[in-house]
């Protein structure tokens, strides 16, 4: 159970008995608080990235999911067990704290050049969380890509084993692919002589914002030379599906891949009340505090979510809020005029907030009005040719096939996926159904008001 936070009497959270919103958006950190609210899934995920992590000199794991599932916490975990030895058989790793995002018209010089920045910090993080001293060689790239000045010129050892021979840095901009690799060559080779660990973890963050050419262009380049580093483990994380796509463009590149990658599997609604009981565990404060929503609600918001973990939690966090303000704003009518203070009048508010709550929680007949008027608005600021409120309308159910094109008056499969299905799912109130080519469901908000109109 967390402590309570000094200064939270008046806190939204503190009136449910939370220290924090057990509806955190944010991903799970590689650190023992955060390993409490992991929730593991039942098809052994972990102990298969695990087991591609395990190799002795170097790995290159490919991650995957669909938007929102819980890649970037699942990662954050997996390292908290190989940095802290708990991962068994696994090499004891330096976390990767600041992910490498990808970015399109990405080119292999560019990429490279913010990879090895984002390893220096990487390693100087691990080197203050373990109060050990920073490497002179990590220390001097440091410099040199400040553009810190040097009367001698910069340079760094390299060569076998990271010794044996002095390489003078160019100016940055200068830099090509192979200096980089040699950086980076000896920022593995000092992190395995001195700092007790393998190696370190790069991880290649949002594949999905690449084109397939601008993807193969960068796997190509790096095959051979930043892919084969003694100690760097190296973490590819995209949308679902990205190992068979790496594997289709060339498969000289998904040779160099661990297995084939890593599929991360929705959660099931069993395992997404014990993530939920896990946060009221973690967070609470009082023993007798429980989740400020009903199941019912949750219950909703996953069968809205498609997968979508992120959605739940961001919108159960604003649904709480709305509500919260919209009991305040009615007690608060019921009050006197000209209290003595704000201290006392906020005081009197939490007090009766606190009363219209049912033990804890906010009754569903407070909830489900504020999650409808949230899904109507969200679908009524769409500006969209044909409107979300057509789809609901059109929909026989909760899904549509691409081959329904004629249905929304367009003249062919392929610009009804292109020009309507498409950017909705982008937006969110559309997702794919499993494996299935063409076939979409309402997702998010556009479901949540087709059920809402319906008394669901």
């Amino acid at each position: 159970m967390m402590a309570r936070t000094k200064g939270h009497f008046d806190d939204m959270w503190d009136v449910f008995g939370f220290a924090q919103s057990p509806y955190r958006v944010t991903p799970l950190a590689a650190n023992d608080r955060d390993m409490e609210l992991f929730t593991s899934r039942s098809r052994g995920e972990s102990a298969e990235f695990l087991s591609m992590m395990s190799d002795d000199e170097r790995s290159v794991v490919i991650l995957s999911g669909d938007i929102g599932i819980g890649k970037t916490s699942f990662f954050n975990i997996q390292q908290y067990l190989l940095v802290s030895g708990k991962a068994g058989w696994c090499p004891k790793l330096i976390p990767c704290s600041r992910l490498t995002s990808l970015m399109a018209k990405d080119e292999p010089n560019s990429l490279a050049r913010r990879i090895v920045y984002d390893a220096v910090q990487n390693i100087q993080a691990y080197c203050d969380s373990t109060k050990q001293t920073v490497q002179p060689e990590c220390q001097a790239v440091s410099d040199w890509m400040s553009h810190r000045p040097k009367p001698a010129g910069w340079q760094i050892s390299a060569g076998v084993l990271g010794a044996g021979r002095q390489v003078q840095l160019p100016p940055v901009g200068d830099t090509t692919l192979e200096t980089w690799r040699t950086i980076l060559e000896a920022l593995a080779y000092e992190a395995r002589r001195s700092l007790g660990v393998k190696g370190f973890i790069v991880c290649l963050d949002n594949a999905e914002t690449l084109s397939q050419s601008e993807l193969a262009q960068l796997a190509m380049s790096y095959r051979d030379t930043l892919f084969t580093i003694e100690g760097i483990w190296w973490v590819l994380i995209g949308q679902s599906g990205l190992y068979r796509q790496i594997d289709q463009i060339d498969r000289r590149v998904s040779q160099r891949i661990s297995g084939s990658g890593v599929e991360l599997s929705h959660f099931t609604l069993e395992e997404f009340h014990k993530m939920i009981e896990q946060r009221v565990q973690v967070y609470k404060h009082r023993d007798d505090a429980k989740s400020p929503l009903s199941k019912h609600i949750h219950d909703l918001l996953f069968q809205a979510s498609c997968g979508e973990i992120r959605f739940v939690f961001d919108t159960a966090n604003t649904l709480v809020k709305k509500t919260e303000a919209r009991v305040r704003l009615q007690a608060s009518g019921n009050l006197p005029e000209n209290m003595a203070s704000p201290e006392v009048l906020q005081r009197l508010l939490t007090e009766t907030l606190q009363k219209e709550l049912i033990d804890r929680q906010i009754p569903d007949q407070w909830a489900i009005p504020v999650l409808g008027s949230m899904s109507e608005q969200a679908i009524t600021d769409l500006h969209e040719a044909a409107s979300t409120r057509d789809i609901l309308e059109k929909f026989g159910d909760d899904t549509i096939r691409k081959d329904a094109f004629e249905r929304f008056g367009f003249v062919s499969a392929e610009e009804f996926v292109t020009g309507f299905l498409e950017p909705l799912r982008s937006r969110g109130f559309l997702g794919r159904v499993g494996a299935a080519e063409g076939e979409y469901r309402l997702k998010s908000f556009a479901w949540l008001a087709r059920q809402l109109r319906s008394g669901g």
